[in-house]
């Protein structure tokens, strides 16, 4: 009897332990709520409409957001989607209200970052190609709420971040008292006359080279 009781309390315990290895959700909460900062376009200044996507995640440790952040595609190679909503939720344009529960370990002890696109159609954007984004603005903070909780911590594991703590952009502003701004896609950068020419003299080289190969 007592070996059976020794079994069923080791066999208990390490489920428990396991479940604990496994770790356990964490919770962000995200906003620009009423009495917080709203979101606004920048070229031409008026709240984000409703639909488009707010995101909240993290990057590839070690990638360089702030020196990639005018590189869509660089950007989304190296983002990892916590959570998402939409703007509008609140019932107004430029305010929106996120809540999202994952286990995760990839999120462990990272940055929290906040992307907020405006899109042509006001929804989703085209993660293809981003033929759809016509603003977007990339956002965070440098106080500790900003870092996503490990699942392996000690709960409660939530964590809140809304738009008036933002004090760190790699695409966008966040200095006007009332909002934050997006910011235009940066157009992709045109070859120069320098590598045009290069490119050039390098075809002429290499029709050179064909020209007096040696017949076999």
């Amino acid at each position: 009897m007592m070996k059976t009781k020794l079994v069923i309390a080791t066999v208990f315990c390490g489920g428990v332990l396991a479940c604990f290895g496994q770790g356990q959700p964490v919770t962000v909460n995200y906003s620009a709520a009423p009495g917080q900062k709203d979101v606004w376009t920048f070229t031409s200044p008026a709240a984000v409409p409703i639909g488009n996507s707010v995101m909240v995640g993290c990057f590839d440790p070690g990638f360089n957001v702030s020196g990639n952040g005018n590189d869509l595609s660089l950007l989304w190679g190296a983002w990892h989607v916590f959570g998402s909503t939409s703007m509008g939720l609140l019932g107004n344009a430029g305010r929106f209200s996120g809540s999202t529960a994952k286990n995760d370990s990839t999120f462990n002890g990272q940055q929290i970052w906040m992307w907020i696109f405006k899109t042509t159609g006001n929804n989703a954007p085209n993660t293809v190609d981003f033929s759809n984004v016509t603003e977007y603005g990339l956002f965070s903070g440098t106080a500790g709420n900003w870092i996503f909780p490990s699942t392996t911590g000690t709960p409660p594991l939530t964590t809140d971040v809304t738009s008036s703590q933002v004090n760190v952009t790699a695409h966008g502003s966040f200095t006007d008292p009332s909002h934050l701004f997006l910011n235009a896609v940066s157009p992709v950068p045109e070859p120069t006359t320098g590598a045009l020419i290069a490119l050039g003299l390098g075809w002429f080289g290499w029709m050179a080279r064909q020209r007096n190969r040696p017949k076999s």
